[in-house]
């Protein structure tokens, strides 16, 4: 299908949809979406409705072979200081006792 051939109507829905999906769901109707409209473009993908490449590329991959990739959300975000930095150390304490007024 040609991308002019998309309405500016359709392509809301269509990233509506998207959004209201997370994880396998979403790769998966991304994937979907890529392979019918926009001929297995990836880059069509990223210009028309915004979405990563990596992320379509993803989602193809776990359509055609019918295995699903894990997230792993845990490793996300910033580690505890003590785990980037063990020297560090845990033996800072206060003792509350040690300074109580005469």
């Amino acid at each position: 299908m040609n991308i002019n051939e998309i309405s500016d109507r359709l392509k809301s829905i269509i990233k509506n949809t998207a959004e209201k999906l997370s994880g396998f769901e979403r790769r998966i109707y991304i994937a979907k979406i890529t392979i019918e409209l926009l001929d297995k473009s990836t880059r069509k993908a990223e210009r028309v409705f915004g979405w990563g490449r990596k992320t379509v590329e993803k989602g193809m991959m776990e359509l055609t072979t019918g295995i699903r990739c894990v997230d792993n959300y845990s490793a996300r975000g910033n580690k505890k200081t003590e785990e980037k930095m063990p020297e560090l150390g845990g033996g800072y304490t206060i003792d509350s006792r040690s300074e109580e007024p005469d």
